[in-house]
């Protein structure tokens, strides 16, 4: 009887097992309301007709007779120039002429005109329906430059930048020396603070002793040295990096009993602190 039970046992265990579990039952899915399908079918409307409407306008209208751009008929306005030309500035808008005004690429036509030398900025808007408007910030230069490494004559500004030489720039500077076209604008940037510190230090002693200044050589960042004319004579000076309008101080001060005492003036050395070095013109070099 034992052996029965024990086997009535192990059947029952085993019959759970083979239960079937029964079907779970799937989830119906949301119905829509009439109301909210008729309001998704007019959003879908009213995206397809803006679409549509954005193809319309872009490249029908747009590209319509009225919207395209003519260089020849003065389409591209220009201001600002004086020493580039007007033909300069409308050739970066050559291929867009019979273009549309909308698909002139503005960011484009920026990076050409700032990559011209003498373009220190501009600026670029379309005026609808067929223009464009240039506005040109020029680089204003500051000196003459002579560059040394092929004695060429070029023009350069503030920001160290070496500029052609142009009729249309051309006015009274003072010629630089020491800046090669291979130097790092870094480099350049900083001799020509030096030569504006120089020029400033002439300029607060008036137009005419400004006007003196023929050359300014930077090529040694500790010594500027001055080309300038007094009295008829080119005079040498050399002025330091520092203190250069106390020095030129100096020099205007004492040149006339430097004069008295040595005759005709070469050069002076202003560089040092309460000493002076005159170098009188030597005979034989004064005759010749």
């Amino acid at each position: 009887m034992a052996t029965s039970g024990r086997t009535k046992k192990k059947s029952d265990d085993s019959s759970a097992y083979l239960r079937a579990p029964k079907p779970l039952k799937a989830a119906r899915g949301l119905k829509l309301s009439r109301e909210s399908r008729q309001r998704v079918l007019l959003a879908g409307a009213t995206g397809l007709a803006a679409a549509l409407a954005w193809w319309f306008v872009h490249d029908v209208v747009l590209q319509s007779e009225p919207f395209r751009i003519d260089t020849e008929l003065g389409m591209v306005r220009i201001d600002g120039v004086a020493v580039i030309t007007e033909e300069e500035v409308a050739s970066v808008f050559a291929e867009d002429l019979g273009s549309s005004l909308v698909l002139v690429d503005i960011s484009a036509r920026l990076e050409q005109l700032r990559s011209i030398p003498w373009v220190r900025n501009a600026r670029v808007v379309r005026v609808w329906p067929n223009s464009v408007a240039v506005t040109i910030d020029e680089r204003d230069p500051v000196a003459f430059l002579r560059v040394e490494d092929t004695n060429a004559v070029r023009m350069i500004d503030t920001d160290g930048t070496i500029l052609d030489l142009r009729r249309a720039a051309a006015r009274a500077l003072p010629v630089l020396t020491g800046i090669s076209t291979d130097m790092p604008r870094s480099e350049r940037r900083k001799r020509v603070g030096l030569f504006q510190e120089v020029m400033e230090a002439f300029r607060e002693q008036g137009a005419e002793i400004v006007g003196a200044v023929s050359e300014v050589d930077v090529a040694d960042l500790t010594n500027a040295v001055v080309l300038a004319k007094h009295r008829g004579r080119m005079i040498k000076l050399q002025m330091g990096d520092r203190h250069l309008k106390h020095r030129l101080d100096v020099f205007l001060s004492y040149i006339e009993a430097w004069r008295s005492e040595y005759g005709p003036v070469q050069a002076v050395d202003l560089r040092f602190e309460k000493q002076v070095t005159v170098k009188p013109v030597d005979v034989k070099e004064g005759s010749a």
